[in-house]
């Protein structure tokens, strides 16, 4: 964000409390023209300034997609640095997989064996990328796979925050790679993705 007068727009204007959320999505390749070389779908995302050190942090919220962008308009009338995006919540189709329950989706009982070899799977493909990556590739890996045990994968959200937290650290999967997932709307080819790039990579 500090390298673009936008970015640094965007903090103070975070650092201020008037942009709590931002819309992230990546950058098409090739592609320099804005808005055409951003993707449509992203995340919406709490932007906060901790004011000790000024580091930002960044909390991923949920899937959204665009469905115009325009130039933000300050309260003196005047054009700002970024870009403002009208979105609309990015839904996965309903699936076989799991059922709402008092307002979360809870894996399907009879998809638990499936499941928990799926899981297991996934977990291997893990540990293999972890042994035969250099140290700076699987050290963030590596803190997932710390943690593997204590994802619930009876519960959408928790796979999702696997897949999300997986997405984001797997190095060398390109942006489009890492788009087409990002744009599944079903859980299932999401974890294929993911688990297809850690056999890749």
């Amino acid at each position: 964000l500090l390298r673009s007068p936008s970015g640094v727009k965007i903090l103070e204007e975070a650092a201020s409390g008037k942009c709590p959320f931002v819309f992230a999505v990546m950058a098409k390749p090739n592609v320099q023209e804005i808005p055409d070389r951003w993707y449509d779908t992203g995340v919406v995302a709490n932007l906060e300034i901790i004011p000790e050190d000024f580091s930002v942090l960044l909390k991923g919220l949920y899937r959204a997609r665009a469905l115009s962008w325009g130039n933000n308009i300050s309260s003196d009338n005047r054009l700002t640095e970024y870009w403002v995006a009208k979105t609309k919540r990015f839904e996965d189709e309903p699936g076989e997989y799991f059922i709402e329950r008092s307002g979360e989706f809870i894996l399907h009982p009879d998809k638990r064996l499936l499941f928990k070899v799926v899981f297991s799977k996934l977990k291997k493909l893990i540990e293999r990328f972890v042994e035969v990556s250099i140290e700076n590739d699987a050290e963030s890996i590596g803190t997932i796979l710390d943690n593997f045990e204590n994802y619930d994968f009876s519960r959408k959200f928790s796979v999702d925050q696997l897949i999300w937290t997986l997405l984001s650290v797997i190095p060398e999967a390109s942006a489009l790679e890492k788009q087409t997932i990002l744009n599944s709307v079903n859980i299932i080819d999401r974890i294929g993705g993911v688990a297809s790039l850690l056999a890749e990579n």
